[in-house]
């Protein structure tokens, strides 16, 4: 302990070292935007330039922060009188680094959404937790709206560039996660992220329409609006079927449009067959869900003379596989 407190100079210049691109090291969403999420493409694939950058910011600011801890319970540090002009800044980097780690997380979406579990911790608080009195609230807070109804005119730059580095970081994990049970839409997105990187490049002196341009993308991936794929797959509720929709766009995933036009498949029968293939998939695994072996083979056996007749034994056989892999990750 005595000796622990005299790495916090070194420390704390690591930290400011990951800065130094930064010209107005006070200015808050600067030092943000030097750690927030920049999606470029590296060798053909969508890459965060900046990971590395957050991992490193995030190493050290542990250590400075358990050195520190240290430090504080150390009565040499407190006598070593080269460090009487330091212990105030020490602390109050600490403070602001921490903040700024909680926000970079955000932005980066390395936080946990609790969300998921709300109706869980609910069911547990209904059933465990007596109320002891009820209170009238002064107000209310809309919990759902909070952070939503974002207004692109009140943003300064800064914060155009730091909301547009986290919508980014989203997109490209949606595209990786979410999408995955869905290759067609998987393909057409990531496409159409790299065609948005290169537009926003042009709008390099207007961060505000950079904003629009990427929260209007988000929103059609969420919504899963792919350009050729027909609306037949969103029933009258608005509910999107969309492992239909993904059953559809594995037929454009695997097959080129001179195939499909040769085969009579234009997109009337590919929506009937994507249905059918989705009645197939439902009823094995409702006949089966404890065994997933016997649910693959139930879907094979159902599926193969259906997609003989109209793609041939091989093509049959690929899609079939293809429609396999999306079960398994609905498993």
């Amino acid at each position: 302990m005595d000796t622990e407190y005299k790495k916090l100079p070194g420390l704390h210049s690591d930290l400011w070292a990951i800065f130094d691109g930064v010209k107005n090291k006070q200015d808050g969403p600067a030092l943000r935007q030097a750690l927030a999420p920049k999606v470029h493409e590296v060798g053909g694939k969508l890459t965060d330039t900046n990971l590395k950058k957050r991992d490193d910011f995030y190493s050290i600011l542990t250590a400075f922060s358990n050195c520190m801890k240290v430090a504080l319970q150390s009565a040499t540090y407190f006598e070593d009188k080269s460090f009487d002009n330091k212990r105030d800044l020490y602390k109050r980097d600490l403070k602001a680094f921490v903040d700024l780690r909680k926000q970079v997380r955000e932005d980066a979406d390395e936080t946990i959404n609790y969300d998921e579990y709300a109706e869980d911790i609910r069911s547990l608080l209904d059933k465990h937790i007596a109320g002891i009195e009820v209170k009238e609230p002064d107000g209310a807070y809309l919990v759902g709206n909070l952070g939503k109804d974002v207004k692109p005119q009140d943003m300064s730059d800064d914060e155009a560039r730091n909301q547009t580095d986290k919508i980014t970081g989203r997109i490209t994990k949606m595209i990786e996660q979410d999408l995955a049970d869905d290759p067609y839409a998987q393909e057409y997105f990531s496409k159409m992220l790299k065609k948005a990187i290169e537009d926003a490049k042009a709008m390099f002196d207007a961060p505000v329409k950079q904003y629009i341009l990427f929260a209007d993308f988000e929103q059609e991936v969420k919504e899963r609006k792919v350009a050729d794929v027909p609306n037949d797959f969103m029933d009258d509720a608005g509910k999107l079927n969309k492992h239909a929709q993904a059953y559809f766009g594995l037929f454009k995933h695997l097959f080129d449009s001179a195939f499909l036009t040769e085969k009579a498949l234009d997109n009337e029968k590919l929506v009937a067959l994507a249905f059918d293939i989705d009645a197939v998939v439902n009823d094995a695994v409702a006949e089966y869900s404890i065994n997933p072996a016997e649910i693959e083979n139930a879907i094979h056996m159902k599926l193969l003379p259906i997609l003989f007749t109209e793609l041939g034994l091989d093509n049959a056989q690929k899609l079939i596989e293809e429609v396999l892999k999306v079960t398994r990750l609905e498993a």
